[in-house]
């Protein structure tokens, strides 16, 4: 064998390893992670919060539209188009 083919299955002797045991039907670190979900004690449920209702919209200009009310002028009259 050449160098290049032991280092080629040095770097894949994990990934088959795990490939084995997976077909083997072992999970590795499968309690490790189910640890944690036998310690938590059941969830409480919350109590569903309700939207706050809104305050009724503003009927004065306030910004851009209160500084174009100011600028406003009266428009042409209807019978004088040219």
């Amino acid at each position: 064998m050449t160098a290049g083919v032991v280092i080629g299955l040095l770097y894949l002797a994990p990934a088959l390893l795990l490939a084995a045991l997976l077909l083997g039907g072992r999970y590795p670190g499968e309690r490790v992670l189910a640890r944690p979900l036998r310690r938590r004690p059941s969830a409480r449920r919350r109590p569903v919060r309700r939207p706050l209702p809104r305050p009724p919209r503003r009927t004065t200009p306030r910004g851009g539209l209160l500084i174009a009310a100011g600028l406003a002028g009266r428009g042409p009259p209807h019978g004088r188009l040219p």
